[in-house]
């Protein structure tokens, strides 16, 4: 009896876990957009290309419509990137959103970083 109390207070916190990493994920997933052929992220835009005029950055980063969200599909099941995206999504773009993501994920969850640990 004991081990069924347990797991059913886990499958919500599970459940509710989900919601909330899954609403990370696409955040950070909206937060890549296309520019001259590559996705950045909006600090990468703005600090790129807008460094001394934050507003006209900001401007500027809401006329871009294309995210990196908009480069996945569902087949079968699995996320696959679209073929007209597949030379824009790289190893490194996954892995730098993939980071991202866990990172926040992390802090979230109240677990500590390096830095805080130090």
């Amino acid at each position: 009896m004991r081990a069924i109390n347990q797991h059913f207070w886990f499958n919500g916190y599970s459940a509710g876990d989900f919601t909330v990493k899954s609403q990370v994920l696409l955040a950070v997933y909206h937060n890549y957009k296309l520019h001259d052929g590559k996705f950045m992220s909006k600090n990468q835009f703005l600090s790129q290309y807008y460094a001394d005029n934050k507003e006209a950055g900001e401007s500027a980063w809401k006329e871009l419509k294309t995210t990196l969200y908009d480069a996945y599909d569902i087949k079968d099941d699995k996320l696959v990137v679209l073929d007209e995206y597949k030379d824009l999504v790289t190893e490194q773009l996954k892995n730098a959103v993939t980071n991202k993501a866990q990172t926040l994920a992390g802090k979230i969850d109240g677990m500590l970083t390096d830095t805080d640990r130090a």
